[in-house]
């Protein structure tokens, strides 16, 4: 990280101190938000928080447990490697609104007085990280502490190292990439995975089903990069798992699964774009409008079931 200065920016990267990589740019403008060059509209605010209210008597129709979480951008919590100085973030501004959503800025700052929370070359939250914020959805799910801490014990010695370094996100858009030894989550018991083959952002579906004695009920969520990272922390906790690839609720999924728990996921440099779910096309046509080539198996197709699955086998590539 010696050619580069602290405060540049390189390739939409931001060089911290001590060589902690941020995103600065790209299509969400995240720097332009710390700064204060940008702020997040009230439009966007009221976009928010009408759709967390709808979402809330929408899922209650459905007999579901439903909750929002807002994951923090990564300078929002490494703090002090951020070269700015700061100000209020979006989440912050959104969060003084309205509390009924997590936003677990204050817990992820403090995790990392003993572990990292986001990764040093990426974007994108560690599994320690995951695992904090994965928490205080339980909790807020109606989880006893008891059954929390027998999943977390359990799940603690399932955390390995892998053994390549990854560049992350951030460090791959530099000249000479920096990498890190990063740790993952191997499960000791079986779960089977579903999947749609997708390898795109918006459209990817991912289902498991766990076979953990301690599982139970069905999730169903929905969100981004975030959510989806590190799917094996779901079968610790739920017997069955679907994780939709969207920014929005789809209705249509919701009703025919008929879930025990929804989980709507953005992260934090989202929120200025937040759009009503309202304008969400159906997630069948999400899938089939990304230019992704599907390949849903004949378990898998069964498994999602037809809100998920296009009803025509013309209608997936393979």
């Amino acid at each position: 990280m010696s050619d580069y200065n602290v405060g540049e920016i390189v390739n939409e990267v931001l060089i911290g101190k001590d060589g902690e990589l941020y995103l600065a740019s790209g299509n969400h403008l995240p720097l332009s938000y710390v700064t204060g060059e940008r702020t997040i509209s009230e439009h966007a605010i009221e976009a928010f928080l009408e759709n967390i209210k709808a979402r809330h008597l929408f899922a209650s129709t459905l007999g579901s447990r439903y909750i929002h979480m807002v994951a923090p951008d990564k300078h929002t919590v490494m703090r002090k490697s951020f070269p700015f100085e700061a100000y209020e973030t979006p989440g912050d501004i959104v969060f003084a609104r309205d509390k009924t959503f997590i936003f677990p800025k204050a817990e992820l700052i403090a995790l990392n007085e003993y572990k990292r929370s986001y990764q040093k070359y990426d974007s994108h939250w560690t599994i320690h990280g995951a695992l904090r914020a994965f928490e205080i959805m339980l909790q807020r799910f109606g989880f006893s502490r008891d059954e929390i801490n027998a999943g977390l014990n359990d799940l603690g010695p399932a955390i390995v190292t892998k053994s390549m370094h990854a560049e992350g996100d951030l460090g791959r858009k530099l000249k000479n990439p920096p990498s890190e030894k990063l740790e993952a989550l191997k499960v000791s018991f079986p779960a089977t995975l579903y999947s749609n083959g997708f390898a795109g952002n918006n459209g990817k579906l991912i289902g498991i089903v766990s076979q953990n004695p301690r599982a139970r009920g069905r999730f169903l969520g929905f969100g981004n990069s975030f959510l989806l990272l590190f799917p094996n922390i779901f079968t610790y906790f739920f017997e069955q798992t679907i994780l939709c690839r969207t920014p929005f609720l789809h209705r249509e999924v919701a009703s025919a699964i008929k879930p025990d728990f929804i989980l709507t996921e953005a992260v934090e440099r989202y929120l200025p774009r937040t759009q009503s779910d309202s304008e969400a096309p159906s997630f069948i046509d999400m899938q089939l409008s990304a230019s992704q080539t599907l390949k849903f198996s004949a378990e898998d197709a069964a498994f999602f079931g037809p809100s998920l699955v296009p009803a025509s086998e013309d209608e997936i590539k393979t």
